[in-house]
Parts: C-alpha cells; structure tokens; sequence
C-alpha cells in the first residue's frame, strides 16, 4: 500500500489512528494493535512474504535473548544471527547477480533463480543486524517479544526508513499503552505528511516522465555535455523530493501516532563536502555504517591510520551502494562516494580549504554524477550518459536557446505554443520551484522544532493537499526498489 494513494490516506491511516485511540482505553493493547495493524499493511503487498519478515523476526529476538548473558557462546551467536541474515539477503536479493557473473567469467551456463525480492528487506535486515551488535555490547537487556516485533515491522518505517535503532523508540514503545496522546503530535503529523505527499506527487512525480525518457533514450542517443547533465541533475532533484518525501510521510504517519521517528534529512544538497552531505543525506543510513560497520573495523582490528580508514571507507562505501541493488552500476555509485569521502579527507589531513561555493559546486557535481550509476539500468546506460557529462560527446546549445527563445522574444512565437516546440515549460517551472525549496528554504525538521502555529498555515497546507490528491498517480518510491 502506496503511502501516496486514496486507499492509504482516506482509509487506512484514519481507521487505524480511530482504533489507535480506542485501543488506549484498553490495558496494554495498544502494542499489539499497532503490531498487527503493520503486519496487516505489509501482507496488503503479498501476503506470501509476511511469512519471511515473520521469520525474520522470531529468529534473530530468540538468538538475541540467547546473547544476552551467555557471554561463552555470544560470539558465535552474532556470527551466526548475522551470517542467516546476510544469507537471506543474498538469496532473494543478490542469488541472479552472482549467477549472472559467474556464468560470465567463467564460461558457464548456470540457470536463474527468480524468486520474489520481499518489499523491504534490505531495511529490515539492517534494523535487525544493528539489534544483534547492540544486544551483544549488553546496551539491550530485556526486552518483550511483542515490543521487538512492532520496532521492525512498525509500518511507517518498515518500507523504506528511516532505518530505526532500538534506542530511538523503545520507550516509546514499552509506555504506547500509559501515554496520553499528544494531539500537538498529531496536529504536526499531519502537516509534515502533508509537506512529504506534496514533494513526492507534486515534484518528484512531475520529474518521472522526462528522468525515465531521458535515461531510457541513452542507449540510442550519444547526449551531449548539457542534455547529460540536465537528465543528471532533474534525477538529482527527483530522488530528493521522492525519498524526503517518503521520509516525511514515514515519520508524518508515525507522529499521528505518537511515535517520534529519527531525522533522515537536513538539506543534503546544501553541503560543501560529501562528507557534510553523507551526514545530511539517509542519516540514519550513514549512522548505521559509521558505527556498526566502519567503527567496529577500525577498532576491532586496531586499524587507526590515515590509509587504512580511507580503503575502509573506499570498501564499505562500495558495500553500501551493493546494498542499495544487484547491479555494478550500485556498487560504482558507492565506489565514487567512498572515492570522494575519502579525498575530503586526505584535504582535511593536508588543510587544504575550499571556498564555499567551490566545496558546494564540486561536490553536487560528484553527487550528480555517481546518481546516473545509481538510476541507470544497466552499464551501458551510465557510461554513455557518463561520456556526455565528461565532454566526449561535445557540447551543444539547448534547444531553448536555438530555437524557442529567440523566437518567443522577436514575437514570431507565443507563450502558449512553448511546450509545442520540444521543451517543457512545465518540467522547468518546477524545477525552479525545487530549486528554492531545496536552497532557500529549511528543510521539514527544522521547520517544526519550535514550531508555532499560524491560520494561514492551514490555508496552504489544505490547498497543497488538495492539489495532491487531484494529482495522484500511484507512482513507486525509488527507494521500494530496496
């Protein structure tokens, strides 16, 4: 169930927040409804693979509470939770890609397995990966099974982030059924989802068309130095609007609920490094590798040093962009990042300082840049887009410029004839609009912090849901595909 349609937002959201309530007149039920409720939304995509997320659960909560003071066999208890869970990604998600190559490189003809990726996976894995690390450092100690099962399966969440510890809401959980609702909360849940629905119908959706053309058309189009990086940069400005938004709505439906979800965002495309933006871009993705995959390498193994930390971070960069797909265009995504980190640093060591605007510029070039590994289907695609954006394909003048401009100001062509000539007025007027937004405005959280409350508020955020809901079209988060 798509968050961006009338079946969520006029059925099911309503009805599970009535019976949220009526729940709370009754002693510890609350947990348990909402548990079942998020079961319920997630069999809604296929009722099959609610088993796998099941199991999910119940094995790695029993191979928790085995660790938790079995200190003889915690150490082969988180290989081993780990190891199943790895192994489970890599069957559903990774098994093809790995026939794919080996058949490749080895000259063989290995069948295909095609099997069904369940929806969320990748998510859900880390969120219980991360559980394991915490409950062998003993910073987790007894915890109810049915506490842990909504911390995974919690349905605003679940889906696509943002990626929860158990810290950020075990309170919340054990005292759902004790606590009051706040219906400040509520109030603000709704205006945050409503921000979220608007970027992800009335931007990133608006974007599709021309990003999926533009990407689709590389195989048998050489673009040239602009054309490439203006199909770069609209998927830029796309996966932006469509992940916030999907991040907004996530912790907007969270927050009617009484549930504070971490912060994922905080205007990413404003840094002047890709340090700073790893640290404003799926920061709860970024929290995640800092301290459980890079901090445990480097102390575990006593890797402290100016070229170890860098080939760690160049190494589990590159694992990062694998997690995100099975494909080699993921993995070179992650590559360029882990690449870039890497030389920030070296110019941090050496005190090397960047102008601002120089750091900004440069490092939304290299951000533009690794995106077109990350959306293109296959290599070919990439490189070819690639190609046009290091100049091998020359450079040329937009047809705005040849063509529509001159004749629109020497009057030979009206306004309303514009998106007849090969150009979308429509596709640019948003994208000026997402300009201000992404570098003018603060981004959802800061806006709500101490937020305070005006009339006119409600006027624009009821006209910006209506204009939403008049454009609903059911378009899929990029990041489902995860």
């Amino acid at each position: 169930m798509l968050f961006s349609t009338i079946n969520y937002i006029f059925i099911f959201l309503p009805l599970i927040f009535l019976f949220f309530l009526i729940s709370k007149k009754f002693s510890n039920l609350s947990v348990i409804y909402l548990l079942f409720s998020s079961l319920f939304f997630y069999a809604f995509w296929d009722f099959k693979l609610l088993f796998l997320l099941l199991f999910s659960i119940i094995f790695n909560f029993y191979i928790s509470r085995l660790m938790i003071g079995n200190s003889n066999l915690k150490n082969l208890l988180l290989y081993f939770g780990i190891g199943v869970n790895v192994f489970i990604l890599i069957i559903f998600k990774y098994s093809n890609f790995i026939i794919e190559n080996f058949n490749l490189l080895f000259d063989y003809n290995i069948g295909l397995i095609y099997l069904t990726f369940p929806l969320a996976l990748s998510f859900y894995t880390i969120q219980q990966v991360a559980y394991l690390f915490d409950c062998y450092d003993e910073e987790i100690k007894d915890v109810k099974f049915t506490n842990y099962a909504l911390f995974i399966s919690f349905f605003p969440q679940l889906i696509s982030g943002p990626i929860v510890l158990y810290r950020n809401v075990s309170e919340q959980i054990a005292n759902l059924s004790k606590a009051e609702i706040d219906y400040k909360n509520v109030f603000l849940g709704i205006l945050i989802f409503t921000i979220g629905l608007s970027k992800k119908v009335l931007i990133a959706d608006s974007f599709e068309p021309s990003v999926q053309e533009g990407f689709a058309s590389a195989t048998t189009i050489n673009y040239d130095f602009i054309e490439s990086w203006l199909i770069s940069i609209l998927f830029t400005f796309q996966i932006y609007f469509d992940f916030s938004g999907y991040t907004d709505m996530a912790i907007g439906s969270a927050l009617i609920l009484n549930i504070i979800l971490p912060i994922n965002f905080l205007s990413p495309y404003k840094s002047t490094s890709i340090i700073s933006f790893w640290q404003k871009w799926h920061i709860t993705l970024s929290n995640f590798i800092n301290q459980y995959c890079f901090n445990k390498i480097i102390y575990k193994y006593k890797l402290i040093g100016p070229i170890n930390s860098k080939i760690i971070i160049i190494i589990i960069m590159t694992i990062a962009g694998f997690w995100h797909g099975p494909t080699w265009g993921y993995i070179i995504f992650g590559l360029i990042h882990g690449l870039a980190i890497s030389v920030n640093y070296f110019w941090k060591e050496t005190n090397i300082i960047l102008n601002k605007f120089l750091g900004w510029f440069l490092t939304f070039l290299v951000i533009c840049f690794a995106f077109v590994f990350f959306k293109s289907s296959s290599l070919e695609v990439a490189l070819n887009i690639s190609k046009g954006m290091l100049g091998f394909n020359g450079i040329d003048l937009p047809i705005i410029f040849k063509t529509i401009l001159p004749n629109f100001l020497s009057n030979s062509l009206s306004f309303a004839e514009l998106d007849l000539r090969s150009f979308n007025i429509k596709i640019l007027i948003i994208f000026v609009i997402s300009l201000i937004i992404v570098f003018c405005f603060k981004n959802t959280q800061s806006l709500y912090q101490n937020y305070k409350y005006k009339i006119w508020h409600i006027w624009l955020y009821s006209f910006l849901f209506f204009i939403s809901i008049l454009r609903l079209r059911g378009v899929e988060f990029i990041y489902f595909a995860f």
